[in-house]
């Protein structure tokens, strides 16, 4: 007999989302219990295996984001029960990103996938739950219910209607002795947590750790320690327990709520964005296109005049003939790599990349069942690739290479010997090369170079800028590619197929944009500014003891060794985030050749630039002292 008895023997349970992760342990200590317990998930497979494997009373597939599923979820719940007393909802997990990234289809299907699904389910339980005099209902939300998360704007808004909701219920049923409460987990060790390592590439061991390390308690939380928080909350101990959203975060939120309650002005060095304001001419350009009408659909690839204006420009920097033809563009750069990998790639090829770069390489490589193989970027040459490593790296197996120049988070920049490399490279093996060069405007004291500028390589290179970085224009969501003619259609086909277009005022400010002295001017100054920054981070990072900074040649990030002042990276930049308030990325975040290494950004005001390099020399210095 268990030391405690929660009094939950014969107690009849639904579990929705149950097929695996928090649903499947919650149901598998209900049923540990003594409870009986009906589980439910949609992939009718899946649910049945887990239904055998834990011994439920009964199971069924039902998607309970469509009107009906719901409510014959519950009632063949209570037919197979006899009643319910306990009611444990787990669906959400609508698709991540900002709110300007987000379309209004996916919000509505947010909606009936995480808010909905709950108001439907609670609305069908209600009447068994009433009957049974100890009603139990737990909603599984998320941590971002109380700390939003970036990057799942549609996550954050409905689970916190969820909580709102359960607040509601809570006051409302109380008479009919119904409990209501939240559980928002983090980092408990889930088949997605592993998911999410694996994307980010490299040993999935080792990601696992470094993301087990940003929890105060450096683990990751157990499932049957979830598990457990839910078999309390449905006891009868827990009886007069309603209303409350319990964190099951190791302590993650502690560091967070200790700064807001202090007031603490944070310094934000974590930040890829320019603090620049779009240049005047771009934006009346994209007012007085709306005012004439540029608020319509546009071929798929583009506004003619547009894609005419992207070969123009890079034709002039790089020295080289575009076709507007060969120009698509997408909302937003990243779709270029996405596409081009959907386009070329099958499950079990591989793409070599850079370590460190930019986590979407290969997260989106593993995406799509590729296999990432990272040649290493060295701080003792400068963040170049070492050419005789990313050789031996191509197998048979290797079908694409991706490279970016100048360098998120390095800083560095490839030379004309590397891209030339590259392109032979590229040559002897038939490899297609994506050139990520976004931040090519971006560059001091160098001139940047291309493959696209190398004697043949216009057939196997995929370009891939945007207006973002250059531009200040992050939030216009303006990417475009420079292809070979064949691949240029199939992504063409692809944006027809998901996005159908960029918007259309936005290509038309982007022929302003890359096309007028204006723009051009606005850009040269604000690399003046960025290269003072640059000087004023480095010069400020090399006086840290401890501490030392590569002078980068492009982009706007530095990318400092830390490994003399005692501190990992993770470490440090919790420690500056929650005693120092200043917020820094770990090297690791970029992959695992950044261990000993953070990145600042330098897209701040000089006065703030102060600030931090202030308040990280008084952390470092009190640490070694």
């Amino acid at each position: 007999m268990p030391l405690v008895d929660f009094g939950l023997k014969d107690r009849r349970a639904l579990v929705v989302a149950a097929s695996r992760g928090l649903g499947r342990a919650c149901a598998e200590a209900l049923i540990a219990e003594g409870a009986r317990v009906y589980i439910a998930a949609r992939d009718p497979k899946a649910i049945e295996e887990t239904g055998l494997a834990i011994n439920a009373a009964g199971w069924s597939a039902r998607d309970v984001s469509k009107p009906g599923d719901p409510e014959a979820l519950v009632e063949a719940a209570a037919e197979r029960l006899g009643g319910l007393d306990i009611l444990v909802v787990n669906a959400g997990g609508p698709p991540p990103g900002t709110f300007q990234s987000t379309d209004v289809d996916s919000w509505e299907k947010g909606f009936h996938l995480t808010l909905m699904s709950a108001v439907r389910l609670v609305h069908a339980a209600l009447p068994h739950l009433k009957r049974s005099g100890q009603g139990r209902i737990i909603f599984i939300t998320s941590i971002a219910v109380r700390q939003p998360i970036p990057n799942i704007v549609i996550s954050n808004s409905l689970r916190g209607g969820v909580t709102g909701l359960a607040k509601t219920l809570s006051a409302e049923l109380a008479p009919d002795g119904i409990t209501v409460n939240c559980l928002a987990p983090n980092n408990i060790l889930t088949d997605r947590i592993r998911q999410l390592a694996a994307a980010r590439g490299g040993n999935v061991e080792d990601q696992l750790k470094l993301m087990a390390d940003a929890s105060p308690m450096k683990r990751f939380g157990k499932t049957e320690e979830f598990a457990a928080t839910c078999v309390f909350l449905c006891s009868r101990q827990a009886g007069y327990v309603s209303g409350q959203t319990l964190g099951v975060d190791g302590g993650v939120l502690a560091k967070a709520r200790r700064l807001e309650a202090e007031g603490k002005r944070i310094v934000h060095l974590e930040i890829g964005e320019p603090d620049f304001a779009t240049p005047d001419n771009i934006v009346e350009s994209a007012i007085s296109a709306m005012q004439n009408g540029y608020t319509h659909y546009t071929p798929a690839s583009g506004i003619f005049e547009a894609r005419e204006a992207v070969a123009q420009f890079v034709a002039g920097m790089l020295k080289v003939d575009v076709d507007p033809n060969d120009v698509v563009l997408v909302p937003g750069s990243k779709n270029v790599l996405l596409f081009t990998l959907l386009a070329c790639i099958e499950p079990g090829d591989e793409v070599i990349l850079p370590d460190p770069g930019y986590p979407a390489y290969a997260s989106q490589v593993n995406f799509i069942g590729g296999v990432p193989k990272t040649v290493t970027l060295r701080e003792e040459t400068g963040f170049r690739m070492d050419l005789d490593e990313l050789a031996s790296l191509v197998s048979p197996k290797t079908r694409m290479l991706i490279i970016n120049t100048p360098q998120n988070p390095t800083g560095g920049v490839l030379t004309a010997e590397d891209v030339r490399f590259v392109s032979e490279l590229a040559h002897k093996h038939d490899l297609l090369v994506v050139s990520d060069e976004i931040y090519s405007q971006l560059v001091y004291g160098f001139h940047h170079v291309s493959p696209l500028s190398e004697p043949g390589m216009r057939e196997r290179t995929v370009l891939m800028d945007g207006l973002s970085k250059s531009y200040a224009m992050t939030g216009w969501r303006l990417g475009y590619a420079v292809a070979p003619r064949a691949l240029a259609q199939k992504l063409d086909q692809l944006m027809i197929n998901s996005s159908s277009c960029a918007a259309a005022f936005t290509q038309i400010a982007a022929i302003e944009a890359l096309g007028s002295p204006e723009s051009e001017h606005a850009v040269a100054r604000m690399v003046k500014v960025f290269e003072r920054r640059r000087d004023l981070v480095v010069d400020g990072i090399n006086a840290i003891p401890g501490m030392r900074c590569a002078k980068p040649q492009g982009a706007f990030y530095a990318f400092p060794n830390i490994e003399g002042t005692g501190f990992d990276e993770r470490e440090l930049a919790d420690g500056l985030l929650a005693e120092a308030g200043v917020a820094v990325l770990p090297g690791t975040a970029f992959g695992a050749a950044g261990k000993g290494f953070i990145r600042l950004a330098y897209t701040q005001s000089e006065d703030e630039l102060k600030l931090g390099l202030d308040r990280i020399r008084e952390f470092v210095t009190a640490r070694k002292e």
